[in-house]
């Protein structure tokens, strides 16, 4: 849209916008506008047209309605409940698939290690990108788990 009317973009942002909150998300298989509210939007087409689920809420207001917008709004927690299923599913997937690869290192008490250097305000400006990346090497003393080591210089 934006890229046809690059000038207009501040009055396509609105017509955008409703775009994404009411279509259906890949990840989810909800709208956001779903989730939010319980009930899929009402475009307004649908009441130009005469849409089938306009007529029906229009017409029908009885008890029978009332009771099945409270089922709806209870049943909100349940589809979110499975819309956060599905985006765990669908990460477990993706790390599944990316860590094919992956092939955890693991380091006992006494093995030499080498140690990066993170991009701070200590680097040396003059060298540029030919300052080191690591430094070392170091020993590692104690291991303390979830991929945390107490290390040592080598030289003490």
């Amino acid at each position: 849209m934006v890229e046809e009317n690059p000038r207009k973009w501040h009055t396509l942002l609105q017509k955008a916008l409703y775009a994404h909150r009411n279509s259906r998300n890949t990840s989810t298989g909800f709208s956001p506008y779903q989730l939010t509210f319980g009930q899929d939007a009402v475009l307004p087409a649908e009441f130009i047209v005469s849409s089938p689920r306009v007529v029906n809420t229009t017409t029908c207001i009885d008890e029978a309605y009332a009771q099945r917008m409270w089922q709806q709004l209870e049943d909100v927690d349940t589809d979110r409940l499975n819309a956060l299923d599905q985006v765990v599913r669908q990460s477990e997937i993706r790390a599944k698939y990316y860590g094919k690869r992956v092939s955890p290192k693991v380091f006992a008490e006494g093995d030499l290690v080498w140690k990066t250097i993170l991009p701070t305000y200590k680097k040396v400006d003059q060298l540029g990108k030919w300052f080191p990346n690591w430094e070392g090497p170091f020993i590692v003393r104690r291991v303390i788990g979830n991929g945390a080591f107490i290390i040592v210089n080598q030289e003490r």
